[in-house]
């Protein structure tokens, strides 16, 4: 389970911590349903950032 947020971090470029405060939070939100989405949505909103940051400066 402690290797879990270092493996997921890997492969969607996130920092392990930024992955378990995810979990945290969308664990106190909405429960299970919330931590099944946190990743998820934590990704598409670095990459939309990302792309924000890149395109308009």
């Amino acid at each position: 389970n402690i290797l879990s947020p270092k493996v997921t971090g890997d492969s969607i470029s996130m920092h392990p911590l930024v992955i378990i405060l995810l979990l945290i939070i969308g664990g106190k939100a909405a429960g299970f349903v919330g931590m099944v989405l946190a990743v998820p949505l934590g990704a598409i909103v670095k990459i939309v950032y990302e792309d924000l940051n890149y395109y308009l400066f």
